[in-house]
This record gives C-alpha cells, sequence and structure tokens, in this order.
C-alpha cells in the first residue's frame, strides 16, 4: 500500500513536471513568435520608408526635368527678345 501512494506521488510529481515544462516551452515559443513579429514590423516599417523615399526622389527628379524644360524654355525667350532689342 505505501509503495502504491509513493507511485501515485512520484507519478503526480512527473505529470505536474511534464506541466511544467510544457509551459515553459510554450513561453518561450510565444516569446520567440512576438520577437519575430516584432522584427518583421521593423522591417515592413523600414520597407515602407523605402517605398516613400523613393515615391520623393521620383517626384524630385520629376520637378527637376520640369525645372530644367522652364529654364531652357526662359532661356530661349531670353536670347529672342535680346535679337530683337538689337534688331
Amino acid at each position: 500500500m505505501q509503495k502504491k501512494k509513493e507511485l501515485q506521488q512520484n507519478m503526480r510529481g512527473q505529470t505536474f513536471q511534464q506541466y511544467e515544462n510544457e509551459l515553459n516551452n510554450l513561453r518561450q515559443s510565444n516569446n520567440d513568435k512576438q520577437k519575430q513579429y516584432k522584427e518583421l514590423e521593423e522591417r515592413k516599417n523600414i520597407f515602407n520608408q523605402i517605398k516613400t523615399l523613393e515615391e520623393e526622389l521620383k517626384q524630385y527628379e520629376e520637378t527637376e526635368e520640369n525645372n530644367q524644360k522652364n529654364l531652357q524654355t526662359s532661356e530661349s525667350e531670353l536670347k529672342s527678345l535680346q535679337f530683337e532689342n538689337k534688331s
């Protein structure tokens, strides 16, 4: 009878230890997943920043191109006016 009680207590102890180990494993897994999620969020933010910068660069380049065209047009008009003035 004593042996049976010892075995039952031992089994309960093992079962408790197994549950505790499983709980610790789940906690660690959860922590790992949270860390991965944060890393993915950071990557997503960086990707979005890059997209925004690319769009800003494109707009800047378009503006610069338009400015160059306007400058050329203005220079041509100025030359034309100077020529008319000389005549």
